[in-house]
């Protein structure tokens, strides 16, 4: 990285200055971007091999600025020249000047009615027949916009940097003087146009109107009174540049730094170091200029009267390494260089370049070994390349075989989880037909069990034997309790002949919560979940099902349909007046 301080013009404000910055710090290569607006200057470092001088000034002029370099390059590439602060001094008095030389006529004409009322100065006759009255309108107007085109043409720079940044989407304090003083003078054209269409239409109102709406002289005031104002700022600047740059002239050339001893350098030393200083100054212009020999010799004089000049290790390493090809030599001036300064920023650059040395250096010896050894390399990187081939083929093998290997493992994962849900589902098929079957076998002896007393009592169930004492408020359906039993029995049977169904083997069979069979709903849902039972072994409550009466439902909880009134009192609250029963309704068994 090379440090370059460059002169900036043009700069009027702080976002000046860090329009520069940001411009400069684009290009790449740059590093460490820093902009002085009081002392008009740019210091930064850029990498050589990336970016350039012209490149970085390029930049600068881009963003609308100038640049140039400041430094001794400058001064002896260029004959002397005069500083850029006085030139620029001078340079705005003379815009001031003359901007005020045209813009006082301006202002008289255009106010000095004005100033005859505030301020009681007569106005002499001739001006009052030139510019007063409607009739006098266009000279007033014209000769106001011909006095300001000089002061707008003196300060331009105004107008060009100012829209020329706003149109880059970088606005400063040059883009608000510029457009106030462009927009001024452009309403005061349009007020010119407006009056020659008044006076060719005879509307004298019309021009008399925009004869008093006149701003030519704020165009030009704006320009000129700003222009005031960056003559004294940069008279203040030129007066505080040169104070620092006296202070920076006081600073010592030289310093000696005591490094906790008790007494300082001696004047040999001194003496020895300044020597060693001037032959470092000498080699570094020999090497600028090209000759390689005289700089090898000159740094090599440097380590010698000051071995621990790590600059001076550092240039001869390089210069060894690079025209001599002297790498031995070279390798040792560099690791001088990094025990001097381990951490530089060069430090890794050093450590680099021993590498390349050495691996040169290697090269070369081998080349000068002779035909024998450079075989043998040869023969050994031939067995190299060859066992390398062997384990890349093995490698792609064994990975073919791992991901053939994790192929198998998902299908046996897959496999395993289709055979899982297919138990699952089997199992599930089991326990609907378990359920059905025990709500068929507990039905059964339900039945058999009412045929057993209907027998014992030799009835025949008929609608008058039914009734109790003679009550006819509800009628009553005939038990038919062979038949049942013998639906029964053959619902049994079926059941247990019946094979899982292949639905559920395939997992799309029914699940234990579908819709009841027509043998369930006959038995009045008997594989669903029993009730709560009293202590007679009966439950409480009851779902009634499609198909039920109150006579019914006694015979089968009760043995008897005598029963019905007991059921009906009981669930006076829930049965309607006619004792007529609803589907899915809930009664309480007494």
């Amino acid at each position: 990285m090379k440090k370059e301080q460059f002169t900036i013009t043009g700069m009027t404000c702080s976002a000046c200055s860090a329009r520069v910055e940001k411009a400069v710090a684009k290009v790449d290569g740059t590093k460490d971007v820093s902009v002085n607006l009081l002392t008009n200057s740019m210091q930064l470092e850029y990498d050589e091999a990336k970016t350039s001088v012209p490149a970085i000034i390029k930049a600068v002029v881009d963003a609308g600025y100038g640049a140039s370099v400041k430094g001794k390059q400058a001064a002896a590439k260029a004959a002397p020249q005069e500083d850029p602060v006085k030139k620029s001094i001078a340079e705005m008095k003379h815009r001031l000047v003359w901007s005020i030389a045209f813009l006082l006529p301006t202002m008289y004409i255009s106010m000095h009615g004005l100033f005859e009322k505030l301020f009681g100065l007569p106005v002499p006759q001739i001006v009052s027949e030139v510019f007063d009255g409607p009739q006098n309108a266009i000279v007033f107007a014209f000769s106001q916009f011909l006095l300001v085109l000089p002061i707008m043409y003196l300060n331009r720079r105004y107008y060009i940097a100012g829209f020329r940044n706003l149109f880059r989407g970088a606005p400063n304090m040059d883009s608000l003087v510029g457009m106030g003083s462009m927009a001024a003078a452009l309403f005061g054209a349009f007020a010119i146009f407006r009056m020659g269409w008044g006076f060719g239409h005879g509307d004298m109102a019309l021009v008399q109107e925009y004869s008093t709406n006149l701003y030519f002289e704020s165009a030009g005031m704006i320009v000129t009174l700003i222009t005031v104002g960056k003559y004294l700022e940069a008279r203040v600047k030129g007066q505080t540049s040169k104070a620092l740059e006296k202070l920076m002239d006081l600073a010592p050339k030289q310093a000696c730094v005591v490094c906790g001893c008790d007494r300082g350098p001696s004047l040999s030393e001194i003496e020895e170091r300044e020597r060693a200083s001037r032959l470092y100054t000498n080699a570094m212009d020999d090497l600028q200029a090209g000759r390689m020999d005289a700089a090898i010799k000159g740094f090599e004089r440097v380590v010698l009267q000051e071995p621990k000049s790590y600059s001076a290790h550092f240039q001869l390493a390089t210069l060894l390494q690079d025209v001599r090809k002297d790498y031995i030599a070279a390798i040792a001036h560099y690791r001088s260089y990094l025990a001097l300064r381990p951490a530089s920023d060069k430090a890794t650059v050093a450590q680099d370049r021993v590498k390349l040395c050495e691996t040169l250096l290697s090269a070369e010896v081998l080349r000068k070994a002779g035909g024998s050894a450079s075989g043998k390399l040869a023969a050994d990187n031939e067995k190299l390349t060859a066992d390398r081939d062997a384990l890349g083929a093995r490698m792609k093998r064994l990975e073919a075989e791992l991901a053939k290997a994790k192929k198998e493992i998902a299908r046996l994962e897959t496999e395993n989880a289709s055979k899982s849900r297919l138990l699952a589902k089997l199992s599930e098929a089991d326990d609907v037909k378990a359920s059905k079957t025990s709500a068929v076998k507990e039905a059964l002896a339900t039945l058999r069990s009412e045929r057993a007393e209907v027998e014992r009592r030799r009835l025949t169930p008929t609608d008058a034997e039914l009734l109790d004492e003679g009550d006819e408020s509800e009628p009553v359906d005939r038990i038919r309790a062979s038949e049942d039993v013998q639906k029964l029995k053959g619902e049994l049977a079926r059941l247990d002949a019946e094979p899982v169904p292949p639905q559920a083997a395939a997992g799309k069979g029914k699940d234990a919560g579908a819709k009841p069979t027509s043998l369930e709903s006959m038995l009045g849902a008997a594989g669903q979940k029993k009730p709560k039972a009293n202590a007679g072994g009966r439950p409480e409550t009851y779902t009634v099902q499609s198909g039920d009466t109150l006579f019914r439902i006694s015979m089968r909880f009760y043995g008897s349909p005598n029963k019905w009134r007991a059921i009906l009192e009981a669930n006076r609250a829930v049965i309607s007046a006619d004792a007529r029963l609803r589907v899915g309704q809930v009664i309480r068994l007494p």
